[in-house]
């Protein structure tokens, strides 16, 4: 009776235009969920996912015809088969806008899709497509928007289809086995979003990838592009993010300037082969909230203020006039030179900064100063001899490496004064815990004492103290029913094993 109601009811949708019957893919995650407590999401999200069986796809939209948008996103598509595609190319000849991503769909697209010549939105994203992209995209000239993001593609990509007239974003992303080139932009191309990371995609970037001004998001990393990143790219005055990370470009960075991009937010280029000349321009974009240079090979000459000194050298203080910076990765690079962590006070919206594996000597601080927002501190390898004061009243840290430094003598207890610190990193650092944190009970939120005087809590998970000459487990270890990883190699502790550290939950 419910089976024949609702066909009723589709039945008599013949003049229908639009129709999103689209279900969210994840009900909210309860706190308390951890690892293996996601497939209890995923029986959750199973159970309660709409299936278009009975009906059948056939018969859920054969008497549609002016239907121009289709939104079956996160409906299960399973039982369809192969005729999917012949279904909608001869129920819907108008359809202008078809999003299936998540249906459960499997199989190559049938040669019958490429009848839908109207359609200018196509999101087919997290199918198992687990073919070759049909090359009858490249005769959709309609085309606006496609994403066929993680649906297991494979073969070469068509590149007319990043040239279509029309086309403002494309997604092939997470499709590791694609495979492609960039072709020549045109002058009037219309592309604002290419995203094609986690891609087979390889060879240089073409120079006329400055001809797409409208372009505001390009993703290219963990593919295999090579050569130097185009100078033009530096005059995109619409783009907001460029992400290079984990291909092999080589040469300098580009001469970023304010007055060229503005409205440049995130700008990674991590895990490259750059090298070269860096610009102090590049420190003083009005509108960069990530900036990320780590695992590269600097060593050209870095502009200061017009006072040109080796890139294998200090931090440009002009990094301070970034007012709106998030995250800063700096590691492992050649920068030198003395410094104090001050320089970066006045960023107040800082969450993460990196300057590990250098060859900077960070000198001691007076704990004048706070970075209010700052959650994760990695310093390794930074000529430390104590552990920052600043982190004595900072609160909300949650990651904080200080690893291979020349930090020794009694850990302060007012390290724990974050309340919410979780990661912790002291190897190679002759240190120890004479200065007992007192915690108070066994719930996740603890309660730890500086000297009976400034209680605040901790949750620490994962504890590094490899090489730190440690002569005995610390006792405060036997508490922290949160803790599941801890590394005490390399040490110098003998004795009984305390039989706390047999936690079930504990990974050493």
């Amino acid at each position: 009776m419910r089976y024949l109601l609702f066909l009723l009811i589709f039945l008599l949708l013949t003049k229908l235009k639009s129709l999103d019957i689209s279900t969210v893919p994840f009900c909210e995650r309860p706190l308390n969920f951890d690892g293996p407590d996601f497939i209890r999401v995923y029986e959750f999200e199973e159970l309660h996912q709409l299936k278009l069986e009975e009906p059948n796809l056939q018969m859920f939209v054969r008497n549609m015809n002016d239907l121009t948008e289709l939104n079956l996103d996160n409906v299960d598509l399973s039982a369809q088969g192969s005729n999917r595609s012949k279904t909608l190319a001869n129920a819907l000849p108008r359809l202008q806008s078809l999003s299936l991503s998540f249906c459960r769909l499997s199989g190559s697209i049938h040669p019958s899709f490429s009848q839908l010549q109207s359609l200018s939105h196509i999101d087919l994203e997290g199918n198992d497509l687990s073919s070759e992209a049909p090359h009858f995209f490249a005769n959709f000239s309609n085309l606006v928007t496609l994403s066929l993001r993680s649906c297991d593609l494979q073969g070469n990509f068509p590149e007319n289809v990043l040239i279509l007239p029309k086309l403002q974003s494309i997604d092939l992303s997470d499709n590791s086995l694609l495979t492609g080139h960039l072709p020549k932009f045109p002058f009037n191309s219309s592309l604002r979003q290419l995203k094609l990371y986690n891609t087979n995609f390889r060879g240089k970037l073409p120079d006329s990838i400055g001809n797409l001004m409208f372009l505001t998001h390009l993703l290219l990393s963990s593919s295999n592009f090579i050569g130097s990143i185009p100078s033009l790219l530096a005059n995109l005055t619409l783009i907001v993010e460029l992400d290079l990370r984990g291909n092999s470009f080589s040469g300098s960075i580009p001469p970023f300037h304010a007055s060229a991009v503005p409205n440049l937010e995130f700008l990674r280029l991590s895990s490259n082969l750059l090298n070269g000349v860096i610009y102090s321009s590049l420190f003083t974009l009005p509108s960069l909230q990530g900036l990320c240079l780590d695992n590269n090979h600097f060593s050209g000459q870095l502009e200061e203020f017009s006072n040109a000194s080796s890139s294998d050298g200090p931090i440009p203080k002009s990094i301070s006039k970034l007012p709106r910076l998030v995250y800063l990765e700096l590691a492992a690079n050649n920068f030198y030179g003395t410094m104090k962590l001050d320089i970066f006070q006045s960023l107040r919206n800082l969450n993460s900064l990196d300057l590990s594996d250098n060859k900077l000597s960070i000198e001691g601080d007076n704990g004048s100063f706070t970075l209010p927002n700052l959650a994760a501190l990695k310093l390794s390898r930074c000529n430390l001899t104590e552990v920052p004061k600043f982190l004595k009243n900072q609160v909300g840290l949650k990651t904080l490496n200080l690893s291979n430094n020349q930090i020794h003598g009694s850990v302060p207890s007012w390290i724990w004064n974050s309340g919410s610190l979780y990661e912790l990193d002291l190897s190679q650092n002759a240190v120890d815990f004479l200065e007992q944190p007192l915690l108070a009970d066994s719930n996740q939120s603890k309660t730890v004492i500086d000297g009976g005087k400034n209680p605040s809590s901790s949750i620490l998970g994962v504890l590094a103290l490899r090489s730190c000459n440690l002569s005995r487990f610390p006792d405060f270890l036997k508490n922290q029913d949160i803790l599941f990883y801890i590394d005490l190699s390399d040490n110098k502790i003998n004795g009984r094993t305390p039989s706390w550290i047999w936690k079930k939950n504990l990974r050493i």
